[in-house]
This record gives structure tokens, C-alpha cells and sequence, in this order.
């Protein structure tokens, strides 16, 4: 038996290679940033992996000699992703026809009812990477101010190291995987803003120094308008 698995844009997997094993887990096939993969004498069930993400596919007993399989993520959000804390069977595969199958490449998926991608521009996508940076730059200079500046005149200590830890998730997953692309580059920047600004006033009115935030702030507004001026 032949199989076609196709895989349409999706999060920020896209360009990574899935492996494509058998039940023995031997390596069979490969789906990298061209995105479609056939394997002629396919066994009759598959497991695909990415990193610690898997998924299976068992084929039932036909006289068709080739088989069109469609490969997408079960969790369109990212919140699903990230509360899911088995991440076992996230990638799915569904069997098609040959002719929704060469729709379906043509569309990148589009035409696919069970399936809908977000495109996502080269621009924004590297300008969500800078403003992770910049993200991570914040949170040093939070966890800096909260730790080791010896400004231990804070009322909410505690919830200024928490602001700084989620800026800092912000910005791991961001370098890491790029995940904050899918966001709006405005809201984003509006909430990163918000959440600097508020710890740079708490810390400025217990004695620290708060200016020393303006340098993420300015960094994070001048690369908003950048971006809207090259879009």
C-alpha cells in the first residue's frame, strides 16, 4: 500500500521535521518543511512525532492501493497546547479523497472543513521574535530590581516576581518556538507596556529605580511602530 500524507500550515511546527514510524517505531518517512511525504509500502498503522507531541494512524482492511491522508494539530490554540500536560496524540490524521487531497495542497488546506490555518507573515514573525527579546530584557531587569538591588521596600514583592516570571515565559516561548506570533502585534505590545509600566511605578514609589523600565518600554512602542510603518 502507497501512502500521501500532506501537512498544511500550522503554529509554529511548520518547518520541523515529523517523524513518520511504524508500529515497531523504525523510521519510515519524513514530513520536513515541504510538508507532503510518500511512502510506498506503508504498514497498516503509523505514528507520527515532533519533539514530545505524537499521534497514530490505523488503516482499515481495503483493496486500494494508495491511501491520502491529511496530517493537522487537534489543539488549534495555544492555551489548549499548553494546558494539556500529556501532550500524547495532539497530531491527527484524516484519510481523503485523492481529489480533496490535491484541493487541499492547492488551498494549503483552506478547503478542508475540519481544518483552518493562520497565516502568518515573515514580518511579523520576526518581529515577534524581537519583542520577545525585548520581553526577556524586562523580566532580568524586574527580577534584578526585586532580588538583588536590595530594594526590599516593595508591598507586593511577591506579585512583582510573579509579573516578571510571566514576562519571562513570554519571552522563552517566543525565542524558543515563536508561539506570540499568532497575537496581534498591537495587543501584545499594548499588555507588555502595561504590565512594565505598572512594576516600573510600583518600584519607582518604594525607592528603586523604576526610569531604568523606560528602556524596554521605548524599545517595545518603537518596535510597534516600525512595524505598522513597514506594513
Amino acid at each position: 500500500m502507497k501512502i500521501h500524507i500532506y501537512r498544511p500550515y500550522f503554529l509554529s511546527f511548520s518547518f520541523r521535521n515529523y517523524k513518520i514510524l511504524d508500529s515497531t517505531n523504525k523510521l519510515i518517512g519524513l514530513l520536513g518543511s515541504q510538508s507532503e511525504a510518500v511512502i510506498d509500502q506503508a504498514p497498516s498503522k503509523i505514528n507520527l512525532k515532533v519533539d514530545w507531541y505524537a499521534g497514530s494512524y490505523s488503516f482499515d482492511e481495503t483493496n486500494d492501493q494508495e491511501k491520502y491522508l491529511i496530517c493537522y494539530f487537534s489543539e488549534k490554540t495555544i492555551v489548549g497546547i499548553l494546558l494539556n500536560f500529556r501532550f500524547k496524540n495532539l497530531i491527527k490524521l484524516k484519510e481523503v479523497s485523492k481529489a480533496e487531497y490535491e484541493e487541499a495542497i492547492s488551498t494549503k488546506g483552506n478547503s478542508l472543513s475540519f481544518y483552518q490555518g493562520v497565516e502568518v507573515s515573515k514580518l511579523k514573525s520576526i518581529v515577534s521574535r524581537v519583542l520577545s527579546g525585548v520581553e526577556l530584557l524586562a523580566a532580568l531587569l524586574l527580577f534584578y530590581q526585586t532580588d538583588y538591588s536590595g530594594n526590599s521596600q516593595l508591598l507586593d514583592l511577591e506579585f512583582m516576581r510573579f509579573i516578571a516570571l510571566l514576562i519571562a515565559f513570554g519571552g522563552v516561548f517566543g525565542l524558543i518556538w515563536n508561539i506570540n506570533k499568532y497575537l496581534k502585534i498591537f495587543t501584545r505590545v499594548l499588555v507588555g507596556v502595561c504590565f512594565i509600566g505598572y512594576a516600573a511605578w510600583e518600584i519607582q514609589q518604594a525607592g528603586g529605580n523604576g526610569t531604568i523600565f523606560l528602556i524596554p518600554i521605548i524599545s517595545l512602542v518603537s518596535i510597534l511602530a516600525l512595524y505598522l510603518w513597514k506594513k
